[in-house]
């Protein structure tokens, strides 16, 4: 079951007419979290936080345990990003958001990126025929000011799974720079057993209904429908 950690109050869906809206910026290396946002209607500009977390989450010390790692990975991220390091435009406010996603095993163990073909293999053969959570922890807020972070925790269902099978996606490299060696779409589309329970958008690292009125209490809002359509035809490709 999802859950939330930190209440979420009623806020406006769409900014005062002539207000001119923070800039929002990404600190994450994960194009999934990038896309996520883009769908949901968001102007942004993406970067990649001065805080580089060890794709296996069992080294990083002084943190807390199990799926509340995530959201503590969240806010170490946010806090390590100066004003010096963030893209243009710097001027005038800005929201920073910042993810962390973590894989919680069956038995409760965490479970970071895979490093190699054979780690990954091995993290889902560990996987399958069982139940693992997936945690994702937020963080948003002014850079250099206060912020709030949450925590979504996601039930997955992972199913059976067969040795070759395994081996010749370990072969593929679609394991690489995934929390858990996988991609929710990708694998479901490639015919994968896998059943959810919860927000789809927190297994692919950023829970974007949960975030957004977390946005909007800071005066950031998506586009308007008409203008984000007209942004989505202007990048499609055309036919002749």
């Amino acid at each position: 079951m999802a859950t939330a950690l930190i209440e979420t109050h009623d806020a406006p869906t769409q900014a005062p007419p002539g207000a001119v809206p923070p800039t929002l910026w990404l600190a994450s290396r994960s194009p999934r979290r990038a896309q996520l946002l883009e769908a949901a209607g968001f102007a942004f500009t993406a970067f990649a936080p001065p805080y580089a977390d060890p794709a296996d989450p069992n080294c990083v010390v002084n943190a807390p345990a199990g799926a509340l790692r995530a959201q503590w990975l969240a806010e170490r991220k946010a806090a390590s990003v100066s004003p010096d390091d963030l893209p243009a435009p710097r001027g005038g406010s800005g929201v920073l958001v910042t993810a962390d996603t973590l894989v919680v095993d069956a038995q409760g163990a965490l479970i970071g990126t895979p490093e190699s073909a054979e780690q990954a293999v091995q993290t889902l053969r560990r996987l399958r025929n069982a139940t693992h959570t997936i945690a994702t922890g937020v963080c948003v807020g002014s850079v250099g000011d206060a912020a709030t972070s949450f925590l979504i925790t996601v039930e997955v269902t992972l199913g059976p799974l067969d040795d070759a099978l395994l081996e010749a996606y370990g072969v593929s490299a679609g394991w690489r720079g995934k929390a858990g060696g996988y991609n929710l779409d990708e694998r479901q589309r490639a015919g994968w057993p896998i059943g959810v329970d919860g927000d789809r958008d927190a297994v692919m690292g950023l829970p974007v209904a949960a975030l957004v009125p977390r946005l909007a209490a800071l005066g950031v809002f998506p586009r308007p429908t008409s203008e984000a359509d007209a942004l989505k035809r202007k990048d499609s490709p055309t036919d002749g």
